[in-house]
């Protein structure tokens, strides 16, 4: 429906119906509430209202919702939202660089969000934009980022195993893990530990099935290894479901180190040791940049915010 069919049906001109949708001080509240009925009833009411909600509303842009971080980090941002009267809208990108620029266009162009965060952006922003947008991770020029230091988490948990006297220690990730596959070579190293490649897995699969598949390989090692780090906690739960199921007990026989501390972790039988990603500290800081880009729009964080994760020790790794 255009919006001249609509007038017409509201007996106005086209005139008086776009100043109803643009909120126009001099057409009455009647008027108004007449022409929104019928385009409500016609379904074109989203179409040509030019308001805005009366809360903020800021969109998350982010790689996939079943990934244990990208669920943790939503939630915490959902509820810093809702303490300041705003409210979220959340879209998954796929891993999809093109998914991302059309999602990031559409929040900002057609539904004029009041901000947006959104997960490694490193393309140039059109001309004209205004919508606030911040970056977690990479981020072209001209985008505020703020980043997890996580590399400093694996450091942390090689440590502690080194510690607790393990010093043969496997890596268990999947295909979008790399980048943590290659932080824990380093905390090896730089822990003066050694790797071995039948220690590092990548599992074709994800999540807790990463884990399941990836048991027999762990048992099957050649030189066997003391203790695991995975690279999701998901992954973690289901090498230690697997582990049980063929008679091993953790930590007895495996000490394991998940990554995420996904909700549940803490009330596993045995909960789990695991690198927390600061989800809590690191939402806060996103919605507190944002609300700060809102109310000046020349507000830039200047340079690149780090957060740095934590090891919560728990019951999985022997001592």
């Amino acid at each position: 429906m255009t919006l001249k069919e609509l007038a017409l049906l509201a007996n106005v001109s086209v005139s008086t119906a776009s100043k109803a949708f643009n909120n126009a001080p001099d057409i009455s509240i009647e008027t108004q509430k007449d022409i929104f009925r019928i385009a409500k009833e016609y379904g074109c009411f989203g179409k040509f209202y030019k308001g805005k909600h009366h809360k903020k509303v800021f969109a998350v842009i982010c790689p996939e919702i079943k990934g244990d971080y990208y669920e943790n980090f939503i939630s915490c941002f959902k509820k810093y939202a809702e303490s300041n009267n705003a409210l979220i809208s959340v879209s998954v990108d796929d891993f999809d660089d093109e998914k991302r620029r059309e999602l990031v266009e559409y929040y900002a162009s057609y539904l004029h969000v009041d901000g947006i965060l959104v997960f490694g952006y490193v393309d140039e922003l059109k001309k004209g934009y205004e919508t606030p947008i911040v970056s977690i991770g990479s981020a072209s020029k001209g985008i505020d980022s703020i980043k997890i230091d996580l590399y400093k988490g694996f450091y942390s948990a090689v440590k502690y195993l080194k510690e607790q006297n393990h010093k043969k220690i496997a890596f268990i990730g999947e295909k979008l893990t790399i980048s943590k596959r290659d932080m824990f070579v380093r905390a090896m190293n730089e822990n003066g530990l050694c790797v071995k490649d039948e220690w590092i897995i990548i599992s074709d699969k994800r999540f807790e099935f990463a884990g399941v598949t990836s048991t027999k390989k762990i048992l099957e090692m050649q030189e066997k290894c003391t203790a695991v780090v995975c690279a999701y906690d998901s992954i973690a739960i289901g090498f230690i479901n697997e582990l049980e199921r063929n008679g091993f007990s953790v930590p007895d026989d495996f000490s394991v180190i998940g990554c995420d501390n996904f909700s549940i972790s803490d009330y596993l039988a045995k909960p789990l040791t695991t690198i927390d990603p600061a989800s809590e500290e690191l939402s806060k800081i996103v919605f507190e940049v944002l609300n700060n880009k809102i109310k000046n729009k020349y507000y830039s964080i200047g340079s690149e915010i780090c957060v740095e994760p934590k090891l919560i020790i728990r019951e999985t790794v022997k001592k």
